[in-house]
Parts: structure tokens; C-alpha cells; sequence
């Protein structure tokens, strides 16, 4: 990934030390430890990385957590992307933050959850971002927006505060949402066109009848 070019500057000819301003894109890895490689090539460079082994931790522990959260059996995480800063998916910058002590950003919370739970149970889709939204509060991010809207005429919300993304009431939350938030979807990928109509009154902001649709 490109991200620029910047200058070396050194802050005194005996001292040694030199300093480099990085992209703001990077501030998360503000105080990480990073390995310092110089590379022999035609086009020398050089290669920093950042030690993200505690923040890879949580991810883990976050794992560890939401399988049998779902009801699933415990095993490994698969191969994980992650990005570099948050958007769409799993980033660092979400890793780094549930790496700190609680309390932690609901929407922190819930974009790790939401990648995490659609990696656990990919089907129905959209599954892991609704339930992350309801277990924190914070729609992880646009796309969501009306299937969170179709949930939370369904089911009861938490306020979005900051919380505790390991802590015990989060997690028994979790449990007792995932079960109705599945039939619920299931009962929507059963009859497309009325979630489609949903999805369109949610859009416009139009009340939502979820009459038969709810267990």
C-alpha cells in the first residue's frame, strides 16, 4: 500500500536519531514497537513493522468469546483480513483500541463484532453487522443501516455508551439476541420481496410491520 513520500530528519549529526512523519492514517500505531529492516536492491528500502501481536490477542479472545456466544463450537479463528484503519472490515486501528482497557467505543465494539460474527455465521447475510448492532448499540457502518432499522423495530436496543467489549453483559446480551435475530432473518430470506418492502420502508423512514415474521 502506497502511502506517500516523506522526509528524513535527523535531529543532530552526532546523536544518530532520526525521525520520519508518517500518514495520520497511522497514528494508531502510535508507542508500538515497530522492526526496523534495511533491504539491499537496486532501489534500496526501508521496512518497518509494527508488533501486533497484543492486538491480534484480543481479536482472538473476541473469537473465543463469540462462538459459543452463537452456539458454536469452539476452533480457531480463520485467516483474518485486516485493514489497515477502519472501514468496512476488521482494522488495526479497532484491534488496537479493544486492546486497551475498557470501557471501549460501542461502535469500536461493534465493528469488530460485526467482522467477526460474519466470519462465524456468514449465512443469512448481514447476520454478524445486525446482531453487532444490537448488542452495542452502533451500526457498524452504512451499508447496515436498513437491516439494523428492520431489528430495531423487532427487537429491544441498548443505549450506545461505552462498554466493556469483553465484559460479562455484553456477551450474555449477545446470546439472548442471537437465536430471535436468526429466525428473524431467516424468516426475511424466506419471502424476498416482503424484505425487500421492508428494507424500502426502513430507507424512508415509513413505520414497519413485522407481523408473522417474528418467533
Amino acid at each position: 500500500m502506497e502511502l506517500g513520500t516523506r522526509s528524513i530528519r535527523s535531529s543532530g549529526r552526532g546523536s544518530g536519531s532520526i525521525e520520519i512523519t508518517l500518514p495520520s492514517r497511522l497514528r494508531a500505531l502510535s508507542g508500538l514497537a515497530c522492526r526496523v529492516t534495511w533491504h539491499e536492491a537496486p532501489v534500496p528500502h526501508i521496512m518497518l513493522e509494527p508488533d501486533l501481536r497484543a492486538a491480534g490477542a484480543a481479536l482472538a479472545r473476541v473469537w473465543d468469546l463469540l462462538l459459543p456466544a452463537l452456539g458454536l463450537p469452539p476452533g480457531p479463528p480463520p485467516p483474518l483480513q485486516i485493514g489497515l484503519a477502519e472501514g468496512t472490515g476488521l482494522s488495526w486501528d479497532d484491534a488496537l483500541a479493544l486492546n486497551e482497557p475498557g470501557p471501549h467505543e460501542a461502535i469500536t465494539v461493534s465493528r469488530v463484532l460485526a467482522g467477526l460474527a460474519t466470519l462465524a455465521r456468514p449465512e443469512p447475510a448481514g447476520f454478524g453487522a445486525v446482531l453487532a448492532f444490537l448488542a452495542t448499540g452502533d451500526i457498524p457502518g452504512p451499508a447496515h443501516r436498513e437491516a439494523c432499522a428492520i431489528a430495531a423495530a423487532a427487537f429491544a436496543l441498548r443505549p450506545a455508551i461505552p462498554l466493556d467489549g469483553f465484559g460479562e453483559p455484553l456477551w450474555q446480551a449477545l446470546a439472548r439476541q442471537a437465536g430471535p435475530l436468526l429466525a428473524l432473518q431467516q424468516a426475511l430470506a424466506a419471502n424476498p420481496a416482503r424484505h425487500a418492502a421492508l428494507r424500502e420502508a426502513a430507507a424512508s423512514g415509513a413505520p414497519l410491520d413485522l407481523r408473522g415474521l417474528l418467533p
